[in-house]
């Protein structure tokens, strides 16, 4: 685990990043055991590219690490942590791990 770690540990935001294109690309890849797509401010309308996934990956968690976190509707099948720190977000990430 620990080359992934420090792959992980060098990731940057980037401004003309695309969730949705990121999304579709995985679209054609092989499926797997759990899919984590980690963002920033999450907009609501990128939640439905993403549930098709759900039939590619037995878990699908999206993260988004934003200032204020909002109110997003739930969506079946897909797991929604958002907050506004780390600690925030490791907090709820523990309590997703144990569901």
């Amino acid at each position: 685990p620990q080359p992934l770690v420090d792959h992980l540990a060098a990731v940057a935001p980037s401004a003309g990043g695309s969730v949705n294109a990121q999304l579709q690309l995985l679209r054609r890849q092989r499926t797997g055991t759990a899919l984590v797509v980690v963002t920033g401010v999450l907009d609501p309308a990128d939640l439905p590219i993403a549930l098709p996934l759900r039939r590619r990956f037995q878990r699908l968690l999206v993260v988004s690490v934003t200032p204020e976190p909002s109110a997003t509707p739930a969506q079946a099948g897909l797991h929604l942590l958002a907050g506004a720190t780390g600690e925030e977000l490791a907090g709820r990430w523990n309590l997703e791990a144990l569901r």
